[in-house]
């Protein structure tokens, strides 16, 4: 009878650390498949980032989810007969017609004009020429070379956005004859090159300038910027750039700069240093070590910095600097760096690692009751 319920007590006890066995195996795996599909998200989300970044959408096939350009016309006539004196209008995505840009004509008080991703025609911006447009959206429109001397005819204009459009350096040539443009946005400019920047540097009223993500642009571009002594904001992301590009930038009055992505390294951030007059910097993306980046305590006046996504700068520098820099907001991430470092094959050999171990416990366990 006692070696019976000895038994019985042997059994249960064999059995109950089964099931705690099957209890850790099922949790570790749970875990293990946690990890696996959040970092294929954040590897799907930074790659789909990625291709939104380099990547243009076909026109043609963006007109597809596009209102038809009647319907287009009908909010611009109903828009027209109620606030015939409104100052702002966006007409963003949308197919539009010749008797639409008539309409937006008659707009005699429009003093801002938004149409990313309309569906104009260059010779129908001659319908805009009357009106006191101060500032005209015309990202990602199939805009051309042939509709600058358009442009030019708008006599108030002095913010102009053209990225993502045709117009190359044989457009940007024109449009630096322009007196009143002091805000040119042209990021993602995929037709122009550095002798297009050239022509801007006789924009001497620019005090805004982005010419980021412009694929055919690189550093050496910087150099006909130096006699733009207005400038105070530039947007240069993506643009690849080397220590002696950068030295012209600290003889301008720069307030912002964006230099994220653009493969600044140790070398590149004495020359950053030198930019006195900076409060905002952003070095999103950037190659530099945790060391290099104590220079950037001789700006004095920096209030905003940017430090995301660079996988070679520490958490323990930026505690450092920020102490260095106690009235500059300093931004900092390491998810690049995370999910470059852990890869989809180290997480399967994590997997695997994890099913060996639980096959060890499962043959002492084995070996135990025999």
């Amino acid at each position: 009878m006692f070696l019976h319920r000895t038994s019985k007590i042997s059994t249960r006890s064999r059995s109950g650390r089964l099931d705690i066995v099957i209890i850790a195996v099922v949790s570790l795996l749970i875990v293990a498949g946690l990890i696996y599909v959040i970092f294929q998200i954040i590897g799907h989300s930074e790659q789909h980032v990625d291709a939104v970044r380099k990547t243009k959408v076909n026109y043609d096939e963006s007109l597809d989810w596009r209102p038809d350009a009647k319907l287009s016309e009908k909010r611009i006539r109903d828009d027209l007969a109620r606030h015939p004196s409104q100052k702002k209008a966006d007409y963003s995505e949308l197919e539009v017609n010749e008797n639409c840009m008539k309409l937006i004509g008659r707009m005699s008080k429009l003093r801002e004009l938004k149409m990313t991703r309309a569906t104009i025609k260059d010779p129908w911006l001659r319908y805009l020429a009357p009106l006191p447009v101060r500032s005209l959206g015309l990202h990602g429109t199939p805009l051309t070379d042939k509709g600058v001397p358009h442009l030019l005819k708008l006599q108030c204009l002095t913010h102009l956005i053209i990225g993502d459009t045709d117009v190359t350096d044989e457009g940007l040539e024109l449009l630096s004859q322009s007196p009143t443009i002091n805000n040119l946005e042209i990021n993602l400019g995929r037709c122009i090159t550095n002798n297009g920047i050239k022509h801007l540097g006789k924009m001497t009223r620019l005090t805004i300038l982005d010419i980021g993500n412009s694929p055919k642009v690189d550093g050496r571009c910087l150099r006909y910027l130096k006699d733009l002594k207005n400038l105070s904001h530039l947007n240069i992301e993506a643009i690849p750039v080397k220590p002696e590009d950068l030295s012209v930038l600290s003889d301008l009055p720069l307030v912002a700069l964006d230099v994220g992505n653009s493969r600044i390294s140790d070398a590149c951030v004495p020359e950053l240093a030198k930019i006195k007059t900076l409060t905002i910097l952003s070095l999103t993306g950037s190659d530099f070590s945790g060391e290099s980046i104590k220079a950037l305590a001789r700006l004095k006046n920096l209030r905003h910095l940017s430090l995301k996504n660079c996988p070679n700068v520490d958490e323990k520098s930026v505690q450092k600097l920020q102490a260095m820099m106690p009235d500059c907001n300093v931004k900092y991430s390491q998810m690049t760096a995370l999910t470059e470092k852990i890869k989809r094959v180290e997480m399967k050999q994590e997997v695997q690692f994890l099913e060996s171990e639980v096959k060890k416990e499962m043959d002492k366990f084995t070996k135990t009751d025999d």
